[in-house]
């Protein structure tokens, strides 16, 4: 789940459809439903095929043709879809941008990943032990 995030003075809210709402919790069902790593079949298949096309950089997405779509996990164990191309490569794609067309700011894609990988508390910790070192260092240096 994605953490709430404040808009920006003069950004719009996103406000969902009642048929975007219906994709979105039909895109969770399909990747609950399937396991890693196994091709999306029948019905599902299809509707992932369609929600991809609806993806803003559908053509880099799809590039030579779609062999498969199936769920993997990504960076940070997030299960998302990623396309098996007929060249045999692979790539990642945000079911939910295709249905809203609204990317999330870099800024916070990186701290979703920080907070992923509890980069924040490594570099406290990292902080907090060079600010030790230079008080130690200063009481050091000013007894002698």
């Amino acid at each position: 789940m994605l953490p709430r995030r404040r808009r920006r003075p003069g950004e719009t809210p996103l406000i969902l459809t009642p048929a975007q709402r219906r994709n979105l919790t039909h895109i969770k069902e399909v990747r609950a439903r399937w396991a890693d790593g196994v091709p999306l079949e029948g019905p599902d298949a299809k509707f992932m095929h369609a929600v991809l096309t609806n993806h803003p950089r559908a053509r880099q997405k799809i590039g030579p043709g779609v062999r498969a779509i199936v769920v993997h996990p990504y960076i940070g164990g997030d299960r998302c879809f990623w396309v098996i191309r007929t060249d045999g490569t692979a790539v990642d794609f945000s079911a939910s941008l295709c249905v809203t067309h609204r990317e999330l700011p870099r800024r916070t894609k990186v701290r979703i990943m920080m907070d992923q990988f509890e980069v924040r508390a490594v570099f406290r910790s990292w902080r907090n032990a060079l600010a030790t070192a230079q008080r130690d260092a200063f009481r050091r240096n000013r007894s002698s």
